[in-house]
């Protein structure tokens, strides 16, 4: 049975107050969970329900989402995913975990990427899901300048169609109606700070060239009707994984919102072999 949350703990670094949290006994396999551009780690609510009986899963909320917070030098600049992984570290160390396994949705899996390349002694296995090693520049300088424009109500509802199917969203029962209405809320809560420089640091990215020095085990999750990070992203980061599997879910950009009990069932087969 999982334990209830614990209170949240904090770590400085670079400029943030990151905001993790900890599930699960302490003499489990740790296992660090990263959500996607615009949520909160309390996008793994579910999931975490169904792994903290196996595994001790720490999760976090990326530098200016949720209750992290911005100094003034991580304020209108733009940050990489090296500064996010490196963030995604001090939560480890924080926590206590050595070694530890990995899953990263979104901009989680491009900061699994990195470390796959750069922390390899920490990790044991390695989860990307709905992500890509490389996006179209233009398109996120685009987003980047509406938003510094708009706000972020101007991207809220076509990130809510991106992040899920059509079929979920048409969905009348309260359930899943209330995970839809949380993360607009989430998303509308946002630094905008912390939104815009992790957005940079989705529109500098190019890790393509370094995705076969990754030897950790690796799996990578794609999603059917994703048009974030369409599957064939998925498989052409799976392709230059050595020894990579690929596996495709029949849903758009967040699985662990959407289905969060096929999800977790796919984190545990592959994390426990």
């Amino acid at each position: 049975m999982a334990q209830a949350p614990a209170g949240l703990n904090f770590v400085a670094h670079a400029g943030a107050l990151i905001a993790w949290q900890v599930q699960g006994r302490a003499d489990r396999p740790a296992l660090l969970l990263a959500n996607s551009l615009g949520s909160d780690m309390g996008s793994w609510d579910a999931v975490v329900g169904l792994l903290a009986d196996q595994f001790r899963v720490i999760r976090y909320d990326a530098r200016g989402h949720g209750a992290s917070t911005l100094e003034v030098s991580a304020r209108g600049v733009d940050y990489t995913i090296e500064l996010l992984a490196r963030d995604a570290l001090a939560v480890a160390d924080a926590a206590g975990a050595i070694r530890f396994h990995f899953a990263g949705v979104s901009i989680g899996g491009m900061i699994g990427m990195w470390l796959g390349r750069h922390a390899v002694h920490r990790l044991d296995r390695l989860v990307l899901s709905n992500t890509a090693a490389r996006l179209p520049t233009q398109v996120w300088a685009e987003r980047i300048a509406l938003v510094k424009a708009a706000g972020l109500g101007s991207q809220v509802e076509a990130t809510m169609q991106r992040w899920f199917t059509p079929a979920f969203q048409a969905q009348t029962e309260a359930e899943a109606q209330a995970v839809i209405a949380r993360a607009r809320a989430t998303f509308l809560k946002v630094d905008l700070d912390g939104y815009l420089g992790c957005a940079a640091a989705v529109r500098d990215m190019d890790q393509g060239g370094g995705l076969p020095e990754i030897s950790v085990p690796t799996l990578v999750v794609t999603g059917r009707h994703d048009p974030s990070t369409p599957p064939e992203l998925g498989q052409e980061i799976a392709a230059r994984i050595p020894g990579a599997a690929c596996l495709e879910l029949p849903l758009a950009h967040m699985p662990q919102l959407e289905r969060p009990g096929d999800f977790a069932g796919v984190l545990r087969e592959f994390l426990v072999r």
